[in-house]
């Protein structure tokens, strides 16, 4: 999980003014002393505190891309003490003086400038909080939500989205905040970075809160819009989304409603595409072509075989013959083509709603060639002759 931040991190170091590296030294040797301790005292919590201040002093101060990763090491590598005996009492005082630094520093770097000082000690601490790994801690990054630095933004999104942290706000005592913090990711769903997407799709796939199946289908459906407008640029970015939906169809057995509706609608339009490759209607570039093919592999071998519960390979060697005919026929065996219910509706019992006169339509919606005059646009992954 801490290899999503890598290209962050060399975007911080270029940030960074490496030749002023003013550390603030601060001590360890009595915060060691205190670990190895099996019952605590007043002294040593003040240890504790004081170590957790200066270190996150440290943070905001220091300029030096290397000395900042020593620092968050060595804070993470102290966040729990060596004898057992005294970690309860070890770790409730680490994570309450570490909540009450960190937010102040949070306070501190919204007044930092010029803004490349302001933007690294932010991302910084974010980086902290994503290892660390406290609940009450990383609801600290709700107030870095809507910044405007794309990098931040990310970051904020991945201390939510980290996996122990949902195992904790799954649980039924943090419900209301399962659902608060849901509904700051929705609140800036509308953004157009597939990354950021990606991250918030992968948290509503996991929480159990219901507003977190709303957003996810608020997702899928802005992809959905955006593949009928032709304004999808990453094509790659559709596996995220699909295996979201997927997730969720398995964990909460949910494909009778908006989920797998959303599931079969997306991937249709992701084979609809590669379709009017082939027949020529659409050209796509290479990369949109290659990016198409490595979608629809990976969903059907991830997804859509355990959808079915069978040995599902027939996609992955239509695209290797590059066979129009048996790639249409795959698509409406599996999604329906107007006059039966393709597998997945069938097997999850879904529609893709009713037409005027009521009755149920079997088959997802047809993505049309986009008009002349958005043709000349050249967008949508689309090679412009």
């Amino acid at each position: 999980m801490r290899t999503r931040f890598g290209f962050f991190v060399l975007i911080i170091s270029l940030l960074v003014f490496l030749s002023s590296p003013a550390i603030c030294a601060f001590d360890t040797e009595a915060i060691d002393a205190v670990r190895k301790k099996e019952v605590l005292s007043d002294a040593d919590f003040a240890v504790i505190e004081t170590f957790v201040a200066q270190a996150i002093d440290g943070l905001v101060k220091v300029r030096n891309l290397q000395e900042i990763a020593v620092i968050r090491l060595e804070i993470e590598e102290r966040r729990s003490s060596i004898e057992q005996t005294s970690s309860q009492q070890y770790e409730r005082q680490f994570y309450d003086s570490a909540f009450k630094h960190i937010k102040m520093a949070f306070d501190r770097a919204m007044r930092l400038s010029p803004e490349n000082r302001r933007f690294l000690v932010t991302a910084n601490l974010l980086v902290l909080v994503d290892q660390l790994d406290n609940l009450r801690i990383t609801e600290l990054v709700l107030r870095t939500l809507k910044s405007r630095n794309t990098v931040i933004q990310y970051l904020s999104v991945c201390c939510l989205a980290d996996s122990r942290i949902i195992e904790e706000l799954n649980k039924p005592a943090n419900e209301k905040l399962a659902s608060r913090i849901t509904d700051k990711l929705n609140e800036i769903a509308d953004c157009n970075e597939d990354e950021i997407v990606g991250s918030i799709a992968n948290f509503s796939a996991a929480v159990k809160a219901p507003e977190a199946k709303e957003l996810l289908v608020r997702l899928a459906d802005k992809r959905i819009v955006r593949y009928a407008n032709f304004s999808v640029k990453n094509e790659s970015s559709n596996c995220v989304i699909l295996k979201s939906l997927f997730r969720k169809m398995i964990s909460e057995r949910s494909g009778s409603d908006k989920v797998g509706r959303c599931f079969s609608q997306l991937c249709s339009y992701v084979m609809q595409r590669y379709i009017m490759d082939l027949e020529g209607k659409e050209p796509l570039s290479p990369l949109a072509r290659s990016q198409i093919r490595s979608v629809l592999v990976e969903v059907e071998d991830k997804c859509i075989k355990k959808l079915l519960n069978s040995k599902q390979s027939i996609i992955k060697k239509a695209l290797e013959r590059n066979d129009l005919g048996m790639l249409t026929e795959e698509h409406n065996r599996l999604f329906g083509d107007g006059t039966r219910k393709g597998l997945i509706p069938q097997k999850y019992n879904f529609d893709y709603g009713q037409d005027g006169s009521g009755k149920p339509l079997l088959s997802p919606v047809s993505l049309n060639p986009r008009p002349k005059a958005q043709a000349k646009g050249g967008s949508g992954g689309l090679l412009v002759k």
